[in-house]
């Protein structure tokens, strides 16, 4: 599995965090990882994690009030805050990447955040023009 912050997609401001390359039984640690947040109310530093590979960013996974989405001061360290209900939303949408091996991808939440977050078992790659490089 891994991670990565893709910078100004289109042009627009628009951001994407990339989780991605992975197959069921990391899907599986990962949604173990959401139930370690819900149930015990601790950040998890997904950037430490032995079986996910940060390429340009250390993501991690805190509670909140509400749904917030991802945010960063530097647009190197990021945390997504949810609510618990906001978590198990996303547990629902990842658990049938847990019961199977796929090739699909899906949008893990629908805020107004600028930074989007895409969970994509298969190498999902946009198109170059799409993604700001600098």
């Amino acid at each position: 599995m891994k991670i990565e912050f893709l910078r100004d997609i289109k042009g627009r401001g628009e951001h994407v965090m990339r989780i991605y390359d992975f197959d069921k039984s990391q899907a599986q640690l990962f949604r173990d990882d959401i139930r370690e947040v819900i149930t015990e109310g601790r950040t998890v530093h997904l950037s430490d994690k032995e079986y996910i590979t940060c390429v340009n960013c250390f993501f991690s996974l805190r509670i909140s009030g509400q749904d917030v989405g991802i945010l960063t001061d530097d647009d190197h360290h990021f945390f997504l805050k949810m609510s618990i209900a906001g978590y198990e939303d996303i547990l629902q949408k990842i658990e049938p990447f847990c019961q199977r091996d796929a090739k699909t991808y899906i949008w893990l939440y629908d805020l107004d955040n600028p930074v989007e977050l895409l969970f994509s078992a298969g190498e999902f790659v946009l198109h170059p023009d799409d993604v700001d490089e600098d």
